[in-house]
């Protein structure tokens, strides 16, 4: 039903009265045109029902569609250690000392582990001459750098 002006719903109500005669005469629209209102649309509860979907799949979706995939993370890692390690034979070659790399990660899920190859060392030990105590740094179980006890040399492992 569109909205007209006063004086076209008098006119209006005045033709109709003559044909029409509702039991209302306060009515300016036509009995007529109220009853052959459609109700097109939604309801309030089909639309909150609707919102309530979205909202639950958003809320499933987001943090899937936001994580990062395990290789990356474990690409990072290896680059951040491998980072370490070359600062560590730096420190040590210019110290004369022999240097520690720190293997603690932002969280203990990044957190690796190492195997000396000699030793019982909890860390890599870098010493002035290139050479270290060797050793594998895993995460979650799995290989991730090699470091040779012999010339130092760091390598990441076969994934």
């Amino acid at each position: 039903m569109r909205r007209a002006c006063v004086t076209e719903l008098l006119y209006l109500r005045l033709r109709v009265w003559k044909t029409d005669r509702t039991d209302n005469p306060w009515c300016i629209v036509p009995r007529s045109t109220l009853q052959n209102v459609s109700h097109a649309g939604f309801t309030l509860i089909e639309m909150l029902v609707v919102l309530t979907v979205i909202g639950l799949l958003a809320a499933t979706m987001a943090p899937s569609a936001f994580r990062r995939p395990a290789y990356l993370t474990r690409e990072r890692i290896a680059a951040e250690l491998e980072q370490r390690i070359a600062q560590g034979f730096a420190s040590a070659r210019a110290s004369g000392e022999p240097a520690t790399v720190n293997l603690k990660g932002k969280t203990d899920a990044d957190t690796p582990s190492f195997v000396s190859t000699i030793g019982g060392a909890q860390a890599p030990i870098l010493y002035p001459d290139g050479s270290s105590n060797g050793g594998t740094v895993s995460l979650a179980g799995r290989p991730l750098i090699l470091i040779g006890w012999i010339d130092g040399r760091v390598r990441r492992a076969a994934s």
